[in-house]
């Protein structure tokens, strides 16, 4: 049975679109060139002026995808569909001049035609600001002379002046857009996709907004590439999608050229190339994708290579121990040339795909890289859920067969724990890290929470797994003065190596849910940004906004969009020198300041408040720490570690050391919906120094509690357990919330202070 997941408010959300705040995420491998990313490398040595952060950024299909920059520069897209469903929940994504792009299938058949490909460049549409409720993307449509200008389905028209129109689209009418266009493809399915309906009379459909940077031009001899392409059906192919890479050095060519009407040119330099064709075929609701590659293609002059997409015969599938709907997929191609320089393409396919892949040999020229991905969910009605996430690569050839039968022992069990304070209708996504990937991409799909279930990940030494997480995922764009995209309580996960034949237990969004500092799991070639760090005379500081409790989860700002309600998260942040404040900001969770060099003082005060009605705990915090800083006289941080970089995005000098805060961790012993009855309650407390920091005893904690939301304060009975752990008893009430607050000190005399209102519940669900 198909397993749907409809996006629907339980509740009016803000009217007022909320700023995403800048977060570090992850860091990640130097480039070499924009666009490339080697197959391995070292850390680099600092951190890039590129500042990290997650932005939630509408597609013009209606589609969103949720992209996290890294430090320098590289993406992760989660994609949020209109409709997960075959054509409509199926994507490509790919890397150009430094900027990723995500195509949803169904522009496919009008890219190169009639579609702007600048209209699916998700980075330059987050330096344009198109990432909220009431943001228009700019559109420029030219008719061919004497053709009607008819209406566009979502586009208002703001000027026309002889064959050009200049107009709009919002995010919501992005999915009357979205929902033509899809219908539009059906309808030109039978007659090989010609330019009518919807876009009748039309030349182009493009972006009007600022132009991304130029891409690099050659300054060598060029030739005439020419792919013809035969379809599924034995026709030139009308469409398809195609990646050509040098492979004796990709910065000579990584071109993403389309095919239009079976063919498709490019101008090249002479070498050895590898080539990536994806087309599709549509009979009725039936999509059959096909994938070919050409391993080593030798070009020595002006040629035309023909490529046959019925060579596209294995089919893509897998077998799991349990049964299952394969709601997920995907094919990850890349290529490697002799510099260790990697340009890699990402198809994702959304539930009910079928798949058609062509085997190829290893490459005699650089490297083929190819591995495949899929999530299984448990059938509709499962009374104890559970999912596969499963990856298997394919360095240096694409195997004659790509269906994989997978055995319990190639898998780690995780007994996943989804916490909220109320029924959510949530999502998830968790993606592999293979050790050549260029990006990282995949489809969210539906997790029911509070709940718990069953996660099978299949455990491979040199594939990472990172796991996005949205407690709340909800979508209605029904009213157009009104339209609501809820994207909150979500979590991502450190990076992960799942064992096989281990089994471990994860709570996601555990309370106490607090701010806090990020937490490096310490795998793979990847480097960390400093939560907390000087280098030289620059204090620069990254908070966690959300924290539960296990050490890697990263939660964000929620995103909200709408037009009524209160504002879903506010925050500030302030830092004193010695009782001076010296840095007062609102609405982020970084700062990066140069202070004198002297030993001093610093108190660091970060007030959060969550008030959107999908919220009942963590309503509002205050948290307090006290330290002591000088200029470092020696590195203490991790050598991979990543320090900050000055306001103006320079690189201080300096060695980098760890700021000594103090880290909190608390064990509430809560249900799924974070309760605990009344009457006599305990809770856990840990205190330690920040990951990284020098290690000082710890001397001592104490523990209030409240239950009017901090109008009162009532102390709590605290022993010492050891290893800077304490245990705190209280008497509860039979129901309402408590409210916590914890202040610990070193002996160094760092100390930490932290108040949580609604920290967790009292009572029956």
């Amino acid at each position: 049975m198909t397993r749907v997941i409809q996006f629907r408010p339980h509740e009016r959300p803000p009217r007022r679109a909320l700023a995403r705040t800048l977060v570090p995420l992850l860091a990640a491998l130097g480039l070499a060139v924009p666009g490339l990313s080697p197959a391995s490398a070292a850390p680099p040595a600092s951190r890039s002026a590129t500042a990290p952060g997650a932005t939630l950024v509408p597609l013009v299909t209606g589609d969103w995808v949720q992209v996290h920059a890294t430090p320098d520069g590289r993406q992760t897209a989660a994609f949020l569909a209109r409709d997960r469903h075959g054509l409509t929940g199926s994507f490509r994504t790919e890397r150009r001049n430094g900027d990723l792009f995500v195509f949803p299938a169904v522009v496919s058949p009008y890219l190169g035609r009639v579609l702007d490909p600048a209209l699916f460049d998700v980075t330059q549409l987050t330096r344009a600001g198109y990432t909220a409720a009431t943001s228009q993307l700019p559109l420029r449509l030219t008719y061919r002379a004497g053709a009607a200008h008819h209406a566009v389905p979502g586009v208002t028209v703001t000027r026309t002046q002889g064959n050009t129109v200049d107009g709009y689209l919002t995010p919501a009418s992005a999915r009357a857009f979205g929902a033509a266009l899809a219908a539009q493809v059906r309808a030109d399915a039978p007659a090989h996709w010609p330019i009518g309906g919807m876009f009748a009379g039309l030349t182009g459909i493009r972006y009007a907004g600022a132009a991304a940077s130029p891409p690099v031009q050659p300054h060598f001899p060029m030739v005439t590439l020419r792919v013809t392409v035969t379809g599924g059906d034995g026709q030139p192919a009308p469409f398809g999608d195609l990646a050509v890479v040098n492979t004796d050095d990709v910065r000579k060519v990584n071109g993403f050229p389309f095919v239009v009407d079976g063919e498709a040119r490019i101008s090249v330099p002479t070498g050895h190339y590898g080539l990536l064709l994806h087309t599709f075929d549509l009979v009725g609701d039936t999509v059959v994708d096909r994938v070919v590659n050409i391993t080593d293609y030798q070009l020595s002059r002006a040629q035309t290579l023909a490529v046959d997409m019925r060579s596209a015969t294995v089919p893509l599938a897998v077998h799991t121990p349990r049964a299952g709907v394969v709601d997920a997929a995907g094919v990850d191609w890349g290529r490697t040339d002799a510099n260790g320089l990697i340009v890699a393409t990402g198809l994702d396919f959304g539930e009910g795909f079928d798949v058609r892949v062509a085997p190829g040999p290893a490459a005699r020229f650089g490297q083929l890289n190819f591995s495949t991905r899929f999530h299984v969910s448990s059938p509709a009605g499962e009374p104890a859920p559970y999912s596969y996430d499963l990856q298997f690569g394919a360095t240096g050839q694409i195997p004659p067969s790509q269906t994989y039968q997978v055995t319990p022992a190639e898998l780690t069990t995780v007994h996943a724990r989804y916490h909220a304070d109320g029924q959510r209708e949530a999502a998830s996504v968790r993606m592999a890290v293979a050790p050549w990937v260029d990006f990282l991409a995949g489809l969210l799909t539906p997790v029911t929470v509070p709940g718990e279930r069953v996660e099978y990940v299949r455990g491979q030494s040199d594939v990472l797994w990172l796991q996005d997480y949205v407690g709340v995922a909800v979508q209605d764009f029904s009213d157009p003065d009104n339209p609501v995209l809820i994207f909150a309580a979500e979590f991502f996960d450190g990076f992960r190596r799942y064992t096989a034949g281990t089994e471990l237990t994860v709570e996601m969004a555990r309370p106490v849910l607090r701010p806090g500092l990020d937490f490096d799991t310490g795998l793979g070639p990847f480097a960390f940004v400093c939560p907390a760090c000087r280098q030289g005379d620059s204090v620069g500081i990254f908070l966690t906004p959300v924290a539960d409790t296990v050490p890697g989860h990263f939660g964000f700002v929620d995103f909200a969009v709408g037009a009524s309600g209160p504002v879903a998260a506010t925050s500030r942040m302030r830092l004193f020198r010695d009782g001076t404040l010296i840095q007062d900001e609102a609405d982020t969770v970084d700062t990066t300041i140069v202070v004198p060099a002297a030993t001093a003082t610093y108190r660091l005060l970060f007030d959060a408040t969550r008030t959107a009605p999908w919220y009942t705990q963590d309503t509002r915090s205050q948290t307090e720490w006290t330290f002591t800083s000088g200029r470092p006289a020696g590195r203490t941080a991790p050598a991979s570690w990543l320090c900050s970089p000055l306001a103006d995005g320079s690189l201080p000098p300096g060695d980098c050391a760890v700021l000594p805060l103090l880290r909190l961790d608390y064990a509430a012993p809560v249900d799924l919906t974070g309760r605990v009855p009344g009457g006599v309650n305990h809770l856990g407390i840990s205190v330690a120094p920040t990951q990284g920091a020098p290690d000082v005893a710890v001397t001592g904690a104490g523990v209030e509690v409240s239950f009017d939301d901090g109008a009162s304060w009532t102390t709590a009975a605290v022993t010492a357990t050891g290893g800077g752990r304490f245990d705190a008893v209280f008497t509860a009430p039979a129901a309402g919330f408590v409210s916590t607050r914890v202040h610990a000190t070193d002996a160094a005399g760092n100390a930490i202070t932290q108040t949580v209102i609604r920290a967790y519940t009292v009572g029956a669900a």
